[in-house]
């Protein structure tokens, strides 16, 4: 991925990006989508094309990139790592991306649970986040 396209998809997901983590049967599950118009489809399947990543899923009045699956939510990790995101959800998406690798180390899912609380609410967890 060249260095212009990796900035502009970091502001991309700095202006339409949601990082979320849910609970399903009792697992926690990271997600990352990007909603838009549907007018608006070229540009997401472009994003997808260039990085490879998730899966767009058209709906009604939203076309949605989304990312759930375990490998490709390191990937974007990689990605943003490498291109880092500027306004207030850098912080989001760091709460994201510890709870991304906790899954991936085996975490309890007590440290998951604390993660998504976390998010939701918005507000900075304590202690560092791990780079």
């Amino acid at each position: 991925m060249d260095d212009a396209f990796g900035n502009w998809l970091a502001g991309f997901i700095d202006g339409e990006g949601y990082f979320g983590i849910f609970t399903n049967d009792g697992r926690y599950i990271c997600a990352f989508a990007v909603g838009l118009h549907p007018c608006e489809r070229p540009v997401l399947d472009d994003v997808l094309e260039r990085t490879g990543l998730g899966t767009i899923h058209t709906q009604a009045r939203m076309v949605r990139w989304q990312i759930r699956a375990r490998g490709d939510c390191v990937g974007l990790i990689e990605l943003l790592d490498r291109y880092p995101l500027r306004s207030r959800k850098a912080a989001d998406y760091a709460l994201w991306r510890e709870a991304v690798l906790s899954r991936e180390a085996g975490a309890p899912q007590g440290d998951l649970a604390d993660l998504a609380s976390a998010l939701r609410s918005g507000r900075p967890r304590r202690g560092p986040v791990p780079a």
